[in-house]
């Protein structure tokens, strides 16, 4: 996985001139059967997020993010959150380059591992 987010990120894009690894990322996903899911679901927390954002809130706490990429989505919270991203040691420390590392991110993140057993 993390030789097909180097290959489709923004960053090697712009590199190259060229977006198709972009586009074939995006059909590839568009085509799978959770794909509608995973977006209903995300829009609802961002949604939630951003009332609590409204009303004070200055930390998000992702348990599990693996490899999300919020901080990387949704820069304009990043003027507004310090992002908490927790994971288990050995899915943040996995072979190859994170996705910090793939992409560039306007938001504070600090990255936790912690056993989530």
């Amino acid at each position: 996985m993390p030789g097909a987010i180097a290959s489709c990120s923004p960053m090697n894009a712009r590199r190259s001139g060229s977006d198709s690894g972009l586009k074939n990322l995006d059909t590839a996903l568009r085509r799978h059967p959770t794909y509608a899911a995973v977006i209903l679901r995300t829009r609802f927390a961002e949604d939630a997020l951003a009332d609590a954002v409204r009303r004070g809130v200055r930390q998000y706490v992702l348990v599990g993010a693996g490899l999300d990429s919020f901080a990387f989505r949704r820069p304009v919270f990043g003027r507004e959150l310090q992002i908490f991203e927790v994971d288990h040691p050995a899915t943040r420390n996995g072979s190859g380059p994170s996705g910090s590392e793939l992409l560039e991110s306007r938001c504070h993140r600090v990255g936790n591992s912690c056993s989530l057993i």
